[in-house]
């Protein structure tokens, strides 16, 4: 199980021992109708930001890995960097011999660091899964998401920071009219200045996995993917064979309407 309250987001120990784990990954980004890329991929510890890309990785992770989207927003070049600014120092912790002991502390860094170095006006989102052989830990700010696939069901592990996400707990609309609502893309709360006057390492948002002896299977994506596809349209094309069934999803996408850059990544954990 996983040491450490989720208030922290301690995830492994100091002295603990763990062994390593495999783990299959897809990931995909597409700048869409967008002129710039916005959206940025960490995995394996690589900052991934391209026009369009499509990657099946597997490889061995002998302590733990850090997978995250940013999704960026603000004027000329600053979404596009705020966003892989981000995941740039999020693989920087990668680095390390062992995750960082508090992950709010970690992110909290990032976003002083980031109200010094850019414009007033930029921010990105994040959404990450910090997968470690005794564990997992899911983190977001915004409204990038994660979800975790087993057992021909989909869960959300992320929480939505957004005007709707709010409408929805107060039961003033339902899934499906958030789904549609206008208002859906307006987030309550990112990383950078753009975030400042309302930064609080109490909004970000964590969700402990305890470790399973089986494989599992977890989807982050940008709202490229999420504002297109319903939960249940997201789990029908990835069906019983989630990392294979990565190119079809983006396909999918694509067929219904492709409006912004669109990012995911769906990786299989095998302990």
């Amino acid at each position: 199980m996983l040491k450490g309250p989720p208030k922290g987001g301690r995830i492994i120990g100091k002295g603990m021992r763990a062994n390593a784990m495999d783990l299959k990954v897809y990931c995909a980004m597409d700048v869409g109708p967008r002129d710039n890329q916005e959206d940025c991929i960490l995995v394996q510890g690589q900052t991934i930001q391209d026009r369009r890309i499509e990657e099946s990785r597997n490889f061995k992770a002998d302590t733990f890995e850090i997978l995250a989207i940013c999704d960026g927003m603000g004027g000329l070049a600053a979404g596009e960097r705020a966003s892989r600014y981000v995941c740039d120092r999020l693989g920087g912790l990668g680095a390390a011999d062992r995750p960082p002991e508090d992950i709010r502390a970690a992110l909290d860094k990032i976003q002083l660091s980031m109200e010094h170095d850019f414009q007033d006006e930029c921010g990105t989102t994040v959404a990450g899964l910090i997968a470690g052989p005794a564990g997992h830990l899911v983190f977001n700010l915004g409204d990038s998401r994660v979800y975790k696939v087993t057992g021909g069901k989909i869960e959300r592990r992320s929480l939505d920071h957004s005007i709707v996400q709010v409408l929805l707990d107060e039961g003033k609309i339902t899934e499906r009219e958030a789904f549609e609502h206008p208002y859906r893309n307006l987030i309550t709360a990112g990383m950078g200045p753009a975030f400042a006057y309302k930064w609080n390492t109490d909004t970000i948002h964590l969700q402990v996995e305890s470790q399973a002896s089986e494989p599992v299977v977890y989807l982050i994506c940008s709202d490229g993917v999420c504002d297109v596809l319903t939960d249940r349209e997201i789990m029908d094309v990835l069906g019983d064979n989630p990392v294979s069934n990565g190119p079809v999803l983006l396909e999918q996408v694509k067929a219904v309407f492709m409006k912004d850059n669109t990012s995911f990544i769906i990786a299989e954990i095998i302990p």
